[in-house]
């Protein structure tokens, strides 16, 4: 799709991307974005320059950030967004109980899944997990819709089929 290789893996009877996306087809600056147009970000990059965004230590490790139109359409071909109930599958295969995956809405942060789903590196406050899974998530920040990046190395934010609104 984009040069890049993605090793996948099977957790239950899904297979996932085992790599953060790096499809960056264009690279906004942070100040900018909206809800009808697909913006493609990298952490900490303020310019407009696909090959300079590419040579950031942030995209090498982290690949892009994403609003949902842009990540709805990365997708390579025979991949999608996953729906809330895939997450929900994942989460219980990897021992999260039906209660605590029912709860959490559109954010759940259950220990032993998320140790299961982390990488060993790179999350701050010994939140390194023991990526068990193979899923290797990294704690790539996010934008907030003000333009500003934050909590890289801290959390990781996924999309899913059914977020649009956020």
């Amino acid at each position: 799709r984009d040069g890049n290789e993605y090793d996948c893996v099977k957790i239950g009877s899904q297979i996932w991307m085992g790599k953060n996306l790096a499809y960056l087809p264009k690279v906004c600056p942070p100040e900018i974005g909206d809800y009808q147009t697909p913006h493609f970000y990298v952490y900490g990059y303020e310019g407009t320059s696909i090959e300079v965004a590419k040579q950031t230590s942030n995209y090498q490790l982290h690949g892009v950030l994403y609003n949902w139109l842009a990540a709805f359409e990365s997708c390579p071909d025979g991949w999608h967004l996953s729906n809330d109930d895939e997450w929900k599958d994942l989460e219980m295969f990897l021992g999260m109980d039906e209660n605590s995956v029912n709860f959490g809405g559109d954010y759940r942060a259950v220990g032993e899944v998320g140790k299961k789903l982390k990488a060993t590196f790179g999350w701050t406050q010994n939140g390194n997990g023991d990526n068990s899974s193979g899923f290797s998530s990294l704690p790539s920040g996010t934008r907030y819709r003000n333009g500003v990046f934050c909590l890289k190395d801290t959390l990781a934010f996924y999309w899913t089929s059914e977020t649009s609104s956020l």
